[in-house]
């Protein structure tokens, strides 16, 4: 139930008698809004810590719903109170008349000597306590063992005509019957809760039946107990399953939190490691929700353990991306040098040793880690400009278009080679492929005739790397769209961009196409198994659909910048 639903429900509780039924009702949301009002918080909190922000300095989002809930909450509760001290004081009242009820019976059958009008005041008696409410709890079995055996006194010691007596017991016996057939009865009920307050009325009703036949006594009151305790051993067999299940949660909990201290013991030393594991204790994180209560005594202390580690956890990782973040600021700095050093020769005219300088600022650029991604970015954009610059002055110049295409085609595949080198358990294979990339769409043209050649070796190649270093197709699709802009924008080719653009539109209007027939086909299943089956297919592929279309328009946000940056 979603936290806007727990509100509705408590909403409509407003409306409803505040009993016992509805307070357990409203306990049950009130654990449940709170434990998705946690995780909600939770999430908050990591988005803000992964972001670089402190612990100490988080505040938990607005939440208005909480505020609704609270409000709701407080009402009802003040409700309920209110209905127990008024039902308990209404109890102690009922306490006070049936105690009345039982001398008042108690003096008839010492005192009354006309029959028949005590026979009628005993009638009189009874209405009156069958009339009068509840008394507490406490009290509940000594009143009516009391008012059992008063009323026993009374038929049983005072002289009642004969005919009358026996008119009574017949229907006492008959009343005794239908009850043992009602609790019988019981054993077909599937609602544990109904069987248990059924079994207790059933039980209170057969005390407050007088006697019935001597000789039928006996065979009555032990087909009653029979059923009764048939009755009574479910609803105990129902609380012992339960009690069993909580029992296996805790199992399921404690496992989950030896694993959470294994990881928490892991050395962990590069990125890809922490991603992992982030990955790994987040899917902890999900499980240990969807695992139910454990035993009171413990649930709370395995959450409060389990808690602890994650926060743990995560300031461990704050911490090393912070140190990370050191490291790439270093190699900014770098990289800002290397910058500096190629746009001071860009305009030189010294070809072969301005050509030599550059390569081997190039060569110091690749061998320098990176720097966070939006200055990597932006450094490398101004680095490839300058370089360009003065490579497309020399090829203006010297006119070796043909030669230097061949050069190109040559270090192309010299780097594809080193792209396809490179090992899955290498520690900075991930930046070692980003630089080969760089490298590579640094180069200018090749020939004509190798060109989609050797476009598409690379593509296969940088594809299989990336592919090794755990990233998913998703993450691949989109590296390689990067790739092909910044190969396409160094062209300066705008009309291949313009028809990527194009290309991905008519995807995505595709796309828009089956996901608008999926949803139309969702509204005419209907509730039978054969239908839901079908319906959750339907939902998977009516998802999966949508993550397609969602990873288009990604891509065709990233075409719209580039070609924009092109024109600028």
């Amino acid at each position: 139930m979603t936290r806007e639903e727990a509100i509705g429900k408590l909403t409509e509780f407003q409306e409803t008698e505040p009993n016992q039924e509805v307070w357990n009702q409203a306990k049950a949301l009130k654990a449940d809004f709170n434990e998705q009002t946690e995780a909600l918080n939770q999430k908050a909190l990591e988005q803000f810590l992964n972001e670089g922000g402190e612990k100490d300095e988080f505040q938990a989002p607005k939440d208005e719903l909480a505020g609704k809930f609270d409000e709701l909450w407080t009402q009802i509760k003040k409700r309920y109170k209110e209905k127990q001290k008024e039902e308990a004081a209404q109890q102690r009242v009922n306490l006070t008349v049936k105690r009345e009820i039982i001398e008042d019976i108690e003096k008839l059958a010492e005192k009354e000597e006309n029959i028949k009008r005590a026979f009628e005041t005993m009638k009189e008696l009874e209405e009156k306590w069958k009339n009068t409410g509840p008394v507490p709890s406490a009290d509940f079995g000594e009143l009516q063992a009391d008012y059992s055996k008063a009323r026993d006194s009374f038929f049983y010691n005072i002289r009642i005509h004969k005919e009358l007596f026996e008119h009574d017991l017949k229907r006492n016996l008959q009343l005794k019957q239908e009850l043992t057939s009602k609790m019988d009865a019981l054993k077909e009920n599937n609602k544990i809760k109904d069987v248990e307050a059924l079994a207790k009325t059933y039980l209170k009703e057969w005390d407050e039946i007088g006697p019935t036949f001597k000789e039928e006594w006996e065979k009555v009151r032990d087909e009653f107990k029979e059923a009764r305790s048939r009755a009574f051993d479910r609803v105990k067999e129902h609380y012992q399953k339960v009690k069993e299940q909580k029992q296996e949660n805790l199992l399921k909990k404690e496992e989950l939190l030896k694993k959470a201290e294994e990881i928490l013991k892991e050395d962990i030393q590069t990125k890809k490691h922490w991603n992992k594991l982030t990955d790994a204790f987040k899917e902890l994180q999900t499980e240990w929700k969807k695992t139910g209560f454990a035993p009171k005594d413990k649930n709370e202390e395995v959450w409060v353990q389990f808690k602890k580690i994650g926060d743990e956890f995560f300031a461990r990782k704050k911490a090393f991306f912070k140190d990370l973040r050191d490291v790439q600021n270093k190699n900014r700095d770098i990289k800002q040098e290397l910058l500096k050093a190629a746009e001071e020769i860009k305009e030189s005219e010294e070809w072969k040793e301005t050509t030599d300088k550059l390569k081997e600022l190039q060569k110091k650029w690749t061998n320098t880690g990176a720097a966070s991604q939006r200055d990597e970015q932006k450094l490398w954009r101004k680095f490839r400009e300058a370089c360009n610059y003065f490579f497309d002055r020399k090829k203006d110049r010297f006119k070796a278009r043909k030669q230097q295409e061949e050069e190109n085609l040559k270090a192309k595949q010299e780097l594809i080679a080193q792209i396809e080198g490179i090992k899955s358990d290498d520690e900075k294979g991930e930046e070692l492929l980003e630089s080969k990339i760089s490298e590579f769409n640094a180069l200018g043209f090749v020939p004509i005739k190798q060109k989609d050649s050797i476009q598409k070796s690379f593509q296969n190649a940088t594809a299989k790397a990336y592919k090794s270093l755990g990233l998913d197709k998703d993450e691949i699709a989109k590296k390689q769209l990067n790739n092909k802009i910044d190969e396409i924008k160094k062209s300066g080719d705008v009309r291949s961009l313009e028809r990527e653009k194009q290309n991905i539109t008519d995807k995505m209007r595709e796309l828009e196409s089956t996901i608008t027939q999926y949803e139309n086909n969702m509204s005419f299943f209907g509730m039978s198994k054969g239908a839901e089956k079908l319906k959750a297919e339907v939902e998977s592929k009516l998802e999966g659909t949508r993550k397609k279309h969602e990873n288009l328009k990604k891509q065709l946000i990233a075409i719209k910048v580039a070609i924009r940056e092109n024109r600028s």
